[in-house]
């Protein structure tokens, strides 16, 4: 799974996403995710609640176990929201979760070992990241 938040991020779009991934479409065990935070994302709608509430939520997924899950944030605050959300979903004994900073994506990617992918990946931040944040509603 490849998540790229930019533009303007709310809580009910963070509430959606959470229900859309626990909805049971992703019950297989060892699931990858990536989740970059572009550097042109606006979190002024997205309230700590939100974040430590879809963390809490997220510790009942199924496909957690044996998986990967790696956030690439481009700025200092989403960095720390990034690190919220972390510690929120945090299951004891399950050490599947790391936060990286934007120049790691290459670490991320490698942690997670989908190198394969590496190409596309960036291929589809770099769409993302050239929109400006005023033309994404």
């Amino acid at each position: 799974m490849l998540l790229i938040l930019h533009g303007v991020v709310t809580d009910e779009q963070l509430d959606a996403q959470i229900s859309k991934l626990l909805d049971g479409q992703f019950n297989e065990h060892g699931t990858l995710g990536l989740c970059v935070i572009c550097k042109n994302v606006s979190t002024k709608e997205l309230s700590f609640k939100a974040i430590f509430s879809a963390g809490k939520r997220m510790k009942k997924a199924t496909f957690r176990k044996n998986g990967k899950l790696a956030f690439v944030a481009k700025s200092t605050v989403s960095f720390g929201l990034a690190k919220i959300y972390q510690k929120a979903a945090a299951v004891p004994d399950l050490d599947e979760m790391r936060v990286v900073r934007g120049d790691a994506l290459e670490s991320a990617i490698a942690w997670m070992n989908v190198e394969d992918f590496s190409g596309s990946i960036k291929h589809q931040i770099e769409r993302y990241e050239q929109i400006s944040e005023y033309s994404v509603n």
